[in-house]
C-alpha cells in the first residue's frame, strides 16, 4: 500500500477540482501540478505520470481518492466499491463533478465527517442515481447537491449537523429530501427548481444560520420543518404550485424577509410561535389562502405586509390587523385587498374598528371594500 504526504494529498486535491472542472480538457494540465503528480504516478505503478493522466481521465474522481490510500493494497488502481477507505476528508474538500463515468447508488460507507473550506460538493453526476452516506455525521462546511440530472435518492440518516450550506438544486428526478437527524445548518437552506420533488423532511432541525429557501418545486406537497425555531436572515417559500399547507409551528424568529408567494394551491399558513420577522412580509398571489395563523406575531414598524390577492377569511383579516394593532404600528404599508380576502364590511365591529384605528395612526392601508 502506498503513503501518501500531507503534499502528495494536496497535490491530489488540486487534480481533481482541475480534472472535473468544466474546461479540464480544453486547458493545459498546469507544469507544476504536473511535476509534484510524477511521484505519485510513479507509486502507483504507472511508468509515466502522462499514464496516470490518461487514467485519472477516465475515472477522476474513484481514482484519484481511492489511491489516496488504498486499504485492499491494490496499488494502481481503484477498489471494487467506490471511495471505501475515506473516513474524513481533513482540510480537504471532497468534489465529485463532471465524473461520467460514476453511475448507480454511490456509496461513502466510512466517511464520517468533512473539514475542508469548501465542503462536501456532488455536481453534473448525471449517471448517479443515488448518494449513499450511512456514517457521515457532520460536515463544517457545505453539502451541496447541483444539477445531477438522474439523482433520484440521497441517504445520510446520521448528519446531525451543517456548519455551511445546504444546497439541494436542479435535479429532475429527485423525489424526497430526508436529512431525519440534522439539527443545525449554519448556513443557508436552499432546495430549488426539483420538479418531481414531493417531500422536504427535516423533522429535528431547529436552527438556520441563515436564510430557508424552498422554491420551484412543481411536485412539492409535505414540507416537515415541525422543530425549526430560528432562521437567521430570509424566509423563501414560493412558487411551490401543489404545496396545500406550510406549517411551522416551533418558528419563533426570522431575521429578514418573509416570503411565501405565487403558491397556487397553498390554503393555510400556520406559524403561531412566530413573533419576530424583522423584515417585510408578503404572503400575496395566493389565490386559495384562506387561513392564516400568526397570533404571536408582532408587526414591525415601518415595514410593508402584504396578503394581496390571496383568499383571507374574516377571521384571518382581523387577526392580521389586530397583531398590528397591539404592535402600535404607525408606518406600515399593510396591504389585505384583491383576490377574494375578506371585504371590510363582512368584518366584525371590532374588526372595523381595528382597520379605522390603524388608519388613524398613519398606516397606508389596503383593504377590499
Amino acid at each position: 500500500m502506498s503513503s501518501f504526504s500531507a503534499s502528495d494529498k494536496a497535490a491530489l486535491a488540486e487534480a481533481i477540482k482541475f480534472l472535473t472542472g468544466a474546461n479540464a480538457y480544453e486547458t493545459p494540465f498546469p507544469d507544476d501540478l504536473a511535476l509534484r503528480l510524477a511521484k505519485i504516478a510513479a507509486s502507483t505503478g504507472f511508468s509515466t505520470p502522462g499514464a496516470f493522466l490518461e487514467a485519472v481521465k477516465l475515472n477522476p474522481l474513484s481514482t484519484l481518492l481511492n489511491w489516496l490510500e488504498d486499504s485492499a493494497g491494490n496499488g494502481g488502481g481503484p477498489v471494487p466499491v467506490p471511495f471505501p477507505i475515506i473516513s474524513d476528508t481533513g482540510p480537504m474538500d471532497l468534489f465529485v463533478g463532471h465524473a461520467s463515468t460514476l453511475a448507480g447508488n454511490i456509496v461513502f460507507p466510512n466517511l464520517i465527517s468533512d473539514a475542508g473550506d469548501l465542503g462536501l460538493i456532488f455536481s453534473n453526476c448525471n449517471g448517479v442515481t443515488s448518494f449513499t452516506f450511512p456514517s457521515l455525521i457532520a460536515t463544517l462546511a457545505d453539502f451541496t447537491l447541483s444539477n445531477n440530472t438522474g439523482l433520484v435518492l440521497v441517504n445520510a440518516p446520521l448528519l446531525a449537523s451543517i456548519g455551511g450550506n445546504l444546497s439541494v438544486q436542479n435535479h429532475l428526478g429527485l423525489s424526497g429530501v430526508s436529512i431525519p437527524a440534522i439539527t443545525g445548518i449554519g448556513g443557508y437552506l436552499a432546495i430549488s427548481q426539483n420538479p418531481d420533488l414531493g417531500v422536504v423532511d427535516f423533522p429535528v432541525l431547529d436552527s438556520i444560520g441563515n436564510a430557508l429557501g424552498i422554491n420551484d418545486c412543481g411536485t412539492l406537497v409535505t414540507i416537515n420543518l415541525s422543530s425549526l425555531a430560528t432562521v437567521g436572515t430570509d424566509v423563501s417559500v414560493s412558487f411551490d404550485p401543489s404545496l396545500v399547507s406550510l406549517s411551522l409551528p416551533l418558528l419563533v424568529s426570522v431575521g429578514g424577509i418573509w416570503n411565501s408567494v405565487s403558491n397556487a394551491a397553498l390554503m393555510s399558513l400556520h406559524v403561531p410561535s412566530l413573533v419576530t420577522v424583522l423584515g417585510n412580509w408578503d404572503s400575496s398571489v395566493c389565490a386559495q389562502l384562506s387561513t392564516v395563523d400568526v397570533s404571536s406575531w408582532v408587526p414591525m414598524d415601518g415595514t410593508s405586509i402584504s396578503f394581496n390577492g390571496d383568499a383571507l377569511s374574516a377571521a384571518s383579516v382581523e387577526l392580521i390587523l389586530h397583531r398590528c394593532i397591539l404592535a402600535s404600528v404607525t408606518t406600515c404599508t399593510i396591504n389585505l385587498s384583491g383576490g377574494t380576502n375578506a371585504a371590510l364590511s363582512a368584518l366584525s365591529l371590532q374588526g372595523q374598528a381595528d382597520y379605522a384605528a390603524l388608519v388613524l395612526a398613519g398606516n397606508t392601508m389596503s383593504i377590499n371594500p
